[in-house]
């Protein structure tokens, strides 16, 4: 993904989201963008159809906004493990991947129930299907979080294979 224009892409390759980096993975996801003045289209999606009333100089700005974005969707999508891209490969824009990501972590930064993992309050441990606690890693409980997303919220996360 490293581009001729933006060596600062560079820190992306390397810096992959998989899922348990999240702070760190937007931290150098927003360099980029900010170094490519992409960052606005990160904070909304541009309008699904082109108003009627539209001015000639509104349109070019609309049509610059939409390119904008499905670039600004790339550098997302390209900096993020394979897993996490099939996750988010229907999600059409770059802002509304990163609400569903922010609204994830949300969850799973709640504080825990006494002698339960973070993600177990919400009913996610009992969707993994281990009984043994131990035997539950981090990557268990992420694709947990994703299936009762999906589940509740129909955000258009797939089931994890």
């Amino acid at each position: 993904m490293v581009s001729m224009k933006n060596p600062l892409a560079a820190i992306l390759d390397s810096n992959r989201f998989t899922g348990l980096n999240y702070e760190d993975w937007l931290c150098n996801l927003n360099l980029v963008l900010a170094s490519e003045k992409l960052l606005y289209t990160i904070e909304k999606s541009p309008p699904e159809e082109t108003p009627a009333d539209i001015s000639p100089e509104e349109l070019i700005t609309l049509n610059q906004w939409r390119d904008e974005e499905v670039k600004a969707r790339c550098y997302v999508m390209a900096s993020m493990s394979n897993e996490m891209q099939r996750r988010f490969e229907k999600t059409k824009y770059a802002s509304a991947i990163l609400f569903h990501l922010k609204e994830w972590l949300l969850l799973c930064t709640r504080k825990p129930v006494v002698g339960v993992f973070p993600c177990a309050a919400a009913g996610f441990y009992a969707s993994t299907g281990f009984d043994d606690v131990g035997a539950v890693t981090s990557f268990d409980l992420v694709n947990a979080v994703f299936c009762l997303l999906r589940r509740v919220t129909g955000c258009g996360f797939e089931e994890p294979v």
